[in-house]
């Protein structure tokens, strides 16, 4: 399964300058084939297309604009983007359960329509990549990798554990469809590049400080990669991260107050200790990243 293929309703796109210059720009460097149709959508006319373009039904995105396209792209388990100019946007289009719906091409590009193909499809994003290892989304088959990551010596020494097997992979699933589909963050698993070998854990998430929802940067190595350099590579990354795509003016980061490592690479990436704190019980450092 690829997305190699963009479909689109002619008439409906023609004044879309942007995303004809996308394609014939961007989907020409990255190998996409790009596809319209006339008229009323239908399985016939998808399948045409796909032969013409020599790919699978699987390997397409299409740009839907009304709910029946929407509906037949959805029953024939087809990635759809739902398109709705402002005005009709305003006027009560309604694409049930979509994750999100574009009112222009202006902004758009091969990542931004490679991310839709793979939230229809339920496939994890790669958030980042660094020089040995990437971040990427955690699905439910990832569950064994994650307990043996958790089952190593001393590492829920300054964190809480995992639930028991039922009990996380309910959490997962909620923490996968709430989470990551509705902010497009969170925690991700660091894995090497090459062999997506799960070494660690690592991302943002919102905790409340006095009152007010802040983001807040966590991390965890498996204890057998630790000072190797991959907590500092990869906090770095997610920094960056978090400065050129999420709206908050700072990171936090809450340590224990024994652990020492922690702090020291707080430190060293550039953020300053803020205040003391409790957390269930547990007697905390705040630490703070302004941008």
């Amino acid at each position: 399964m690829k997305w190699n293929l963009l479909l689109y309703e002619e008439k409906a796109l023609a004044k879309e300058g942007q995303l004809h210059s996308w394609e014939k720009d961007e989907a020409v460097q990255r190998g996409i084939s790009c596809g319209t149709w006339s008229g009323a959508l239908s399985e016939q006319i998808i399948k045409e297309t796909c032969a013409r373009h020599s790919t699978a039904p699987e390997n397409l995105l299409i740009i839907v604009t009304t709910r029946s396209e929407w509906k037949l792209a959805r029953h024939l388990g087809i990635a759809a983007l739902p398109y709705a100019p402002a005005a009709e946007a305003q006027g009560g289009v309604f694409f049930e359960d979509a994750w999100i719906v574009v009112e222009g091409f202006a902004e758009v590009d091969y990542d931004f329509f490679l991310k839709c193909y793979e939230r229809s499809h339920n496939l994890p994003w790669e958030i980042l990549r660094t020089k040995r290892c990437h971040l990427r989304e955690l699905t439910l088959a990832d569950l064994d990798d994650l307990f043996l990551l958790y089952e190593k010596p001393g590492v829920t020494r300054y964190m809480e554990g995992l639930y028991e097997r039922k009990e996380e992979e309910d959490y997962q699933r909620a923490y996968i469809e709430h989470m990551y589909r509705y902010y497009g963050y969170g925690m991700w698993l660091v894995c090497t590049n090459g062999d997506d070998r799960v070494i660690g854990r690592a991302g943002l998430e919102h905790r409340e400080y006095h009152g007010q929802f802040e983001l807040e940067m966590g991390y965890l190595i498996a204890p057998d990669e630790q000072n190797k350099g991959y907590a500092t590579e990869i906090c770095r990354a997610i920094i960056e991260y978090a400065r050129d795509n999420l709206d908050f003016p700072a990171i936090n980061c809450l340590i224990h107050k024994d652990n020492h490592a922690s702090r020291k690479l707080a430190i060293r990436l550039g953020f300053t200790f803020l205040e003391k704190m409790m957390e269930h019980g547990q007697e905390m450092e705040r630490y703070i990243y302004c941008f």
